[in-house]
């Protein structure tokens, strides 16, 4: 019986991924001195090293232990180890959580290039830089800043991203402001009562200040 969970996760993992997933079942069922086991082999093979480099990356990044993460995900640090190493795939419905913990989308941790960051902190910021405006990402990236910065083990370079993080999430509110003082203004014109020539001077002031 398939239950909500694993529905939600189906959801959340790209197509190509579950095919990866369908092809290590298969993979059991298949003879062994066949063409077609050995490329399913090399496809598992391929996406297995990929992800468990890039779990092993972002770990290092957050500066955590395998068996801490091992803790949080309610597994043991063999599992862990066996991921890194290219031994194992996790089972799909750790990857919600595994993609979640490091603050990253399930579809980056089959990434076979990704992107190397210092810290969590800038990983998100990097994450909201190409999708501006997305209160969820934005939010988090303002967490990891203000861990860091707690722990006191922040750099200059840490300090100019955040506020560069800052200086991303303005810019989006203020395009919005633009286009809402432009709509009133245009709204008003027809009538032109006192609303039209107070939105007129509060859009001069807004510019000015820019």
């Amino acid at each position: 019986m398939v239950n909500n969970e694993s529905i939600s996760t189906v959801k959340r993992i790209s197509l190509k991924h579950l095919v990866i997933v369908v092809l290590c079942k298969l993979s059991y069922n298949i003879s062994r001195n066949s063409a077609v086991y050995y490329w399913i082999k090399g496809v598992i093979l391929m996406n297995t090293l990929t992800i468990g480099r890039n779990i092993k990356r972002l770990r290092e990044e957050q500066n955590i232990t395998q068996q801490a993460l091992a803790e949080k995900l309610c597994i043991s640090f063999q599992a862990v180890s066996k991921w890194e190493t290219g031994s194992t795939l996790p089972e799909i419905t750790l990857m919600p959580a595994i993609a979640e913990f490091f603050g990253v989308t399930i579809d980056t941790l089959f990434q076979p290039n990704m992107m190397a960051y210092r810290n969590k902190a800038e990983r998100l910021m990097s994450l909201y830089e190409s999708n501006v405006g997305n209160a969820e990402i934005f939010t988090q990236a303002e967490r990891e800043y203000k861990k860091l910065f707690e722990s006191e083990s922040f750099t200059d370079e840490d300090i100019g991203d955040y506020a560069y993080l800052m200086e991303c999430h303005a810019r989006y509110y203020l395009k919005i402001a633009e286009e809402f003082y432009q709509k009133a203004i245009d709204q008003g014109a027809q009538l032109k009562g006192p609303s039209y020539y107070k939105n007129q001077r509060q859009y001069i002031l807004f510019l000015s200040r820019l």
